[in-house]
């Protein structure tokens, strides 16, 4: 099977014969193709938006995320460098063994403070997606 593409018309040639395909359908799937790659070029992916806001954090550690001040403003970029800039803890499941683990901290002489707990248990109630709130839960 041969397909040549005429101007206004887009032919296929099997078995010696042209037989004419609707222009139409072949339009709608070049224009869902297009719009489908223009929105994806728009709209930055949760990986993007988090490297955006990790290099604003690696520019300025003094950034405040979610209202508070980065203790470790170094730690945190590298870690979602590592990880390259996917969320550590994507799901409402997830969050919740995050803030159970700051609040055990405190057997081993840390505290849960330190690690915004306060305000991570306060965002964990509006989650999902918000970039500050996984910055934080790093």
């Amino acid at each position: 099977m041969r397909f040549s593409v005429i101007p206004w018309r887009v032919c296929c040639r099997h078995r010696g014969t042209f037989q004419h395909s609707h222009v139409s359908d072949w339009i709608g799937i070049a224009a869902f193709a297009l719009a489908a790659a223009a929105a994806a070029a728009q709209a930055p992916t949760p990986s993007e938006a988090l490297r955006d806001r990790v290099e604003q954090i690696h520019d300025a550690p003094k950034t405040l995320v979610a209202g508070e001040r980065l203790l470790e403003p170094d730690a945190v970029a590298h870690f979602f460098e590592a990880r390259a800039f996917m969320p550590a803890w994507p799901s409402p499941g997830a969050a919740a063994q995050i803030l159970d683990a700051i609040r055990a901290i405190e057997a081993d002489g840390l505290t849960p403070a330190d690690y915004h707990l306060a305000r991570l248990e306060a965002l964990a109630k509006g989650l999902p997606a918000d970039i500050d709130a996984e910055l934080l839960r790093r």
